[in-house]
């Protein structure tokens, strides 16, 4: 698959606001609200390995059955077992959001921590979700980056990134660029996620078959 050229990260937003304009997951209505940092977590938390499709209307009975990290801290664990297995998750996540919630009440009077260096601390949450939370709820300039992410900025910027636990700071230097440029760290953040999902497929089916995918939603 080639890309259309580009003369720096400007036009690159241009591109991708066009295309996310088109075809970006805009129906998730996740982004449709402001969600605060407990409604991340388990968002994020869902979305680890699943369609976005089947997490959407599961994560919205979960926030009613647990509509707050307290609530989350006294649930079973059988019962989280048996929402998670709906999903095809370990279970062994559900044990990480009660743990995880329980620390939060205890280390920070049951408030999400604001800076990445505390929110890394609290079990289950890797440098994603940390970012997600800072990104998604607290509308900080950074840009959470996943595989889906991790592939965009490679393309693109003709990068390896190595290690998605430690960005170097090239990487870290173009994904801020990119969401000053585009105005909107959240959105551009989705766009990333929605492409970088649109590229997988894409070349998926460029192995399958030989032929290369026009840029289209599912």
């Amino acid at each position: 698959m080639e890309n259309p050229p580009f003369a720096g990260i400007p036009s690159v937003v241009n591109y991708l606001k066009e295309w996310y304009r088109k075809y970006g997951r805009h129906e998730l209505w996740w982004r449709r609200v402001q969600l605060n940092p407990y409604e991340v977590f388990v968002i994020e938390t869902f979305l680890w390995k699943t369609r976005a499709e089947i997490v959407a209307e599961i994560a919205r009975k979960f926030l009613e059955e647990f509509p707050d990290i307290n609530t989350l801290a006294n649930a079973s664990q059988e019962r989280l077992e048996e929402i998670f297995s709906n999903l095809g998750l370990q279970r062994r996540k559900s044990s990480l959001m009660i743990r995880a919630a329980k620390y939060i009440i205890e280390k920070y009077n049951g408030e999400f921590p604001t800076t990445y260096e505390d929110l890394i601390k609290i079990p289950g949450v890797g440098q994603y979700l940390a970012n997600a939370i800072l990104c998604f709820a607290y509308n900080q300039p950074v840009i959470p980056v996943d595989a889906n992410v991790k592939r965009v900025v490679e393309k693109f910027f003709n990068l390896k990134i190595k290690n998605l636990r430690k960005l170097d700071e090239k990487t870290k230097n173009i994904l801020r660029e990119i969401g000053t440029t585009w105005g909107n760290f959240k959105e551009a953040a989705w766009c990333l996620i929605d492409y970088g999902s649109y590229l997988a497929r894409a070349e998926k089916i460029f192995q399958k078959s030989g032929e290369p995918r026009e840029p289209v939603p599912e």
